[in-house]
């Protein structure tokens, strides 16, 4: 019974039990034992199966004391000691667990059948009753234990009622006052009375669940009460109660006795009582009570003592007044006046449904019909009757009867009326005063003896007065002063010790000038009186713990934690804080308890500049070496990480993330901690805890804004912690869409330094770039950005980005950082959007293509320069207009160190090869030959072809081709000599400096040249000149600064 082990305890009980179901002489070893397990604190597991233990072990007694011959002193000691635990057990209804009071419900049940009478229609149980006991018992009287059960009874209904009663109390409740009807039925009509209470009036404190828990089975116990003949008289108000909790038709006439037991139960109020078909006659179970009634006033008169009165039924003058009220009510409940009922409670109803009400009502199919009527006016005559007024309480009090207003509430016990004497009795012994009685046996557990008994101890405070205050607190100051001076003394006749031992138990009951006097005297010598305070704290603690030597127990901490802040107040203020800092960490880490108020402190203490090292290493060690309050100190962390002192902020993130990698279980925590502060982002203005973080307040009126401090400091932790979880990603993308534009900027330009530190091939990026949340576009585009910034993108977040660009964001900028890992086809195609474009971007754009500012080892692009140049020559006007294909070709000829004379030469020979001719040909012809003059041997070869490929055809192209022209005189001069009569002419319309120009180079020629340039064109360069100067020798033209060709040349040409 004493083994530590709950199981082992479990197990003797189970011993026990049997033992004493098996064998009657064991009966009182066995109730000893029980007697202790009943008080078992610490499994309830043993306390319950002990209560089922006595349930049964109360019923062997019972049915061994009336078989038995005599009645010795061990079988007396036996009963009186189960009824101790009877009366305790059924005290436990009370208890703070709810399986015990389960227990108590059952054994409650168990006392009641087993100490009342058979009854006439009562369920069949095989099991020992009050039939069985007979009068000649003297420990046990059939009479004081029915009496002894109709209390019990009235306490299981007043349980029943209780308005904090739980979901599991109130259904066994029920399952055991359903039984008790069944096997009794005279208290049938009380047990529906209260399933009427309870009802109209089911516990505020069930949830909605639960209460659809107790109706169903309410339900399911009023079918069972309905089914029982005995019920015949109560059918109405059972068919009302299950109408009312949803049952059909159809299941409340299955659940009718059968008729010939409802002729029955109608005959038989006819008949004489001794007709009644019950294995117990009535006419003998009277004769037992008067017999025992008989008994009781012999031993009365023996004793001297008056006739006792008979106790008046309180309970039945209630039932009574309910009844009177109940028929006036119902005369009167007409709908008009049920209309005006209504009302005039109207102003006194709540503007929502409460709800209790919401989970407990339930449609009434049978509104309006006798029965219902009838169902309301008893619950309304129960209310009235309850607050002490109506018709039924009048007529009551009119009889003669007293009922006080507590009566009328309660009526659960019947008292003796004023005046008659109360014979000192006991229920089961049935000692009555006068008698003198003999000391029982004392029953022990097995395997322990009787005790001596010991002297009581000398208390001080039983007999000594307190001493006035004035004089405790200076006498207590002279002891202190005394004490405190002895220090040298007691250390050195060997009662250091014992002198700190009692300074702590003074120091305990110290206030005000007396605890700082205590505290400068630890102060001047933190190292040597340590120990002292220490002794000082515990004591502290066990005073509120109510473990102190004095007998007091303190209920508030107050005192302690003002002790324990005093101490660490004046450790961390000193100017010599090194000296102070072991003690004060030793305070932290042994204290038996640190409150709150000190954690507040350390915070303070940490996030200044001179001491933040040492407060966040302590609070560190305290996440670590005190985990019962590891979120207390996480959150005081925690709040450091996002300190706007950059030194405190960034030594509280290193030791959170190391935490972080360290414990798991914090883990959780911290990320949970970095994400509520992101989400502080989402709101319009900044809340009142991140203000009270910054040390900032808005005046008054004015609405403070987010500025660029203020979000970053609900991104230093969340930042901090990216890399380590990049799943935290997806939490950035939702609050992103709900922030303002200030704060977007601000988490743009703070993302670089996580997300390299993600890397370009997290699963968790991929995931984000993929499931891209609408309105975080710019987001997406900025992580890709910063990915591809000094990398090529690989193939997987190629993928992701095309296959987003195709299927849900039309945005070309999306492209941008992964160009390089797209194909050539799919730039190209992208190029129209691309150029039109802001400049600044359309220049990155062709920096990636080209690999400016990038690594050239790693750079590969699907175009290469020429390729560029020569694509953008080929846009569809239609899809972009010329302006904007100039202004990208130009940002090409910038970039001179790709865009050499022979990527140069290459474009112009591919563009040349092109049909039809792209309508920049020309003008990039005459770019490159403005850049690199040593191209103008292969522009003259161009403006050659293009005559051949009937270059005035185009008239774009056209224009281009005179301008050149123009500028390459007068290396250009052969190649207008060879263009037919018309396109001629119409360049001379266009420039007319070039007709006096080539006419000058044509008399340049000897005879045999000119006579190779064909009459029409001669005719053409002659135009209005006189004929005869056509026939006069021209000088030759200067050489100019373009080498013209050769005149070998020429011939070989015209040959």
């Amino acid at each position: 019974m004493s083994d530590p082990s709950a199981e082992v305890r479990r197990t003797v009980l189970a011993s026990s039990k049997r033992h004493g179901k098996k064998d009657n002489e064991m009966i009182p070893k066995v109730v000893a034992n029980l007697g202790i397990l009943l008080q078992d604190s610490f499994s309830m597991a043993v306390v319950k199966r002990t209560m089922q233990a006595i349930s049964n072990i109360y019923r062997v007694t019972l049915q061994w004391l009336s078989s038995a011959r005599t009645v010795t002193e061990v079988m007396d000691s036996a009963w009186s000691m189960l009824g101790q635990m009877k009366r305790r057990i059924i005290g436990y209804v009370d208890h703070d667990n709810d399986g015990v009071r389960t227990m108590a419900v059952k054994f409650m049940e168990t006392v009641i059948l087993l100490q009342t009478f058979s009854e006439p229609g009562s369920l069949k149980r095989p099991e020992f009753c009050l039939d069985g006991v007979p009068i000649t018992l003297k420990i046990a009287r059939p009479r004081k234990l029915e009496e002894e059960a109709r209390s019990v009874f009235a306490q299981l209904i007043k349980f029943h009622g209780s308005p904090h009663i739980s979901s599991v109390n109130l259904m066994a409740c029920m399952g055991s006052l359903t039984l008790i009807a069944r096997c009794r039925p005279s208290l049938l009509t009380q047990v529906i009375s209260a399933l009427e209470s309870l009802h109209a009036n089911l516990p505020p404190t069930l949830s909605k669940s639960q209460v659809n828990s107790v109706r169903k089975h309410m339900k399911m116990q009023l079918l069972n009460l309905l089914k029982h003949p005995a019920s015949y008289d109560s059918h109405r108000n059972i068919c009302t109660l299950l109408t009312d909790l949803g049952a059909s038709q159809s299941e409340v006439m299955r659940a009718m006795p059968p008729p010939e037991e409802l002729r029955k139960r109608q005959r038989r109020p006819e008949e004489p009582p001794g007709d009644a078909d019950d294995d117990t006659p009535v006419t003998k179970r009277q004769k037992f009570v008067e017999d025992d009634d008989d008994e009781d006033e012999e031993e009365e008169e023996a004793g001297g003592a008056p006739p006792r009165p008979a106790p008046l039924d309180k309970k039945q003058h209630k039932a009574n007044a309910i009844d009177i009220t109940e028929a006036w009510a119902f005369e009167r409940l007409t709908p008009a006046l049920a209309a005006n009922l209504v009302l005039v409670s109207m102003h006194n109803l709540p503007d929502t449904p409460p709800a209790l009400f919401s989970n407990t009502f339930t449609p009434i199919s049978a509104a309006g019909t006798s029965s219902q009527i009838q169902h309301v006016a008893r619950l309304l005559a129960a209310q009235l009757t309850h607050a002490g007024i109506g018709p039924g309480v009048e007529a009551t009090r009119n009889q003669g009867i007293q009922m006080t207003d507590h009566d009328w509430e309660m009526a659960e016990e019947e008292e003796t009326p004023s005046g008659a004497r109360q014979p000192i009795a006991t229920v089961l012994a049935g000692t009555v005063s006068g008698r003198e009685t003999k000391k029982k046996v004392a029953l022990l557990p097995s395997g322990q003896m009787n005790k001596k008994h010991m002297a009581k101890p000398l208390r001080l405070p039983e007999i000594t007065r307190p001493l006035p205050a004035d004089e405790l607190e200076r006498m207590m100051t002279a002891a202190l002063d005394r004490l405190l001076a002895a220090e040298r003394t007691a250390r050195a006749g060997g009662l250091a010790a014992a002198r700190s031992k009692l300074l702590a138990m003074m120091s305990s009951h110290f206030t005000g000038h007396l605890l700082e006097k205590m505290l400068g005297h630890v102060l001047e010598d933190i190292g040597g009186r340590s120990d002292l305070v220490f002794s000082w704290l515990y004591e502290e603690y066990a005073n509120v713990s109510g473990f102190s030597n004095l007998g007091q127990v303190v209920h508030s901490t107050a005192s302690y934690e003002q002790v324990f802040c005093m101490l660490i107040s004046a450790l961390m203020v000193r100017p010599d804080f090194k000296d102070g800092e072991t003690l004060l960490t030793r305070l932290f880490l042994e204290a038996p308890l640190v409150p709150a108020s000190a954690v507040d402190i350390l915070k303070g203490f940490s996030a200044e500049s001179a001491t933040h090292r040492q407060g966040i290493q302590l609070l560190s060690q305290l996440i670590s070496r005190r985990p019962s309050k590891q979120l207390t100190y996480i959150s005081a962390l925690l709040q450091l990480a996002s300190h706007n002192a950059s030194e405190v902020r960034e030594r509280a993130l290193a030791t959170v993330l190391e935490l972080h990698g360290m414990n798991g279980a914090l883990a959780g925590l911290v990320e949970e901690h970095a994400v509520d502060r992101l989400k502080y982002l989402a709101l319009e203005t900044p809340p009142a805890l991140l203000l009270g973080d910054d040390q900032s307040a808005a005046p008054a009126g004015v609405t403070l804004e987010w500025t660029d401090e203020l979000a970053k400091l609900c991104l230093h932790l969340y930042l901090a912690l990216l890399p380590r979880r990049e799943s935290l990603i997806h939490e950035l993308a939702h609050v992103y869409v709900q922030t303002t534009a200030d704060v977007k900027r601000t988490i743009l330009r703070v993302l670089e330094a996580p997300i390299r530190g993600m890397g370009m091939e997290s699963p968790e990026l991929l995931t984000l770039v993929e499931t891209c949340p609408k309105g975080a576009e710019t987001l997406i585009t900025r992580v890709i950005h910063i990915l591809t910034d000094k990398t090529p993108p690989s193939a997987e977040l190629v993928d992701r980005v095309r296959d987003l660009y195709q299927k849900r964001v039309s945005d070309v900028r999306f492209l941008i950082p992964v160009l390089n890992g797209l194909r050539k086809r799919e730039v190209i195609a992208a190029l129209p959007k691309l150029i039109r474009l802001n400049p600044v971007v359309v220049k990155e754009v062709f920096n990636r293509l080209l690999g400016i500012h990038s690594d050239t080892a790693n750079f590969s692009s699907p175009l290469t320069p020429v390729e560029l140049l020569v694509a953008l020559h080929n846009i569809d006007p239609t899809k972009c207009d010329m302006k904007t294909i100039i202004k990208a070709t130009s940002l090409c000829f910038a970039e001179k160190q790709v865009y050499t004379q022979e990527v140069l030469a290459v474009v112009l020979q591919q563009l040349m090869e092109q049909s039809p001719l792209p309508v920049l040909l020309m003008r990039t012809v005459i770019q490159s030959l403005a850049l690199y003059n040593r191209l103008i041997g292969l522009v003259m070869n161009i403006l050659q072809r293009l005559t051949s490929k009937q270059v005035w055809t185009q008239k774009k192209v056209w224009e281009g081709f005179i301008k050149c022209c123009q500028r390459t005189k007068p290396s250009s001069y052969q190649v207008l000599l060879q263009l037919p009569p018309e396109p001629l002419r119409d360049v001379f319309a266009t420039a007319p400096e070039l007709r006096s120009n080539l006419l000058d180079y044509v008399a340049s020629f000897s005879e045999a040249q000119r006579g190779h340039i064909p009459t029409d064109v001669m005719r053409v360069l002659n135009g209005d000149r006189p004929r005869e100067l056509a026939d006069e020798p021209m000088s030759p033209p200067e050489v100019d600064s373009i080498d013209p060709p050769a005149p070998a040349a020429w011939d070989s040409q015209f040959s």
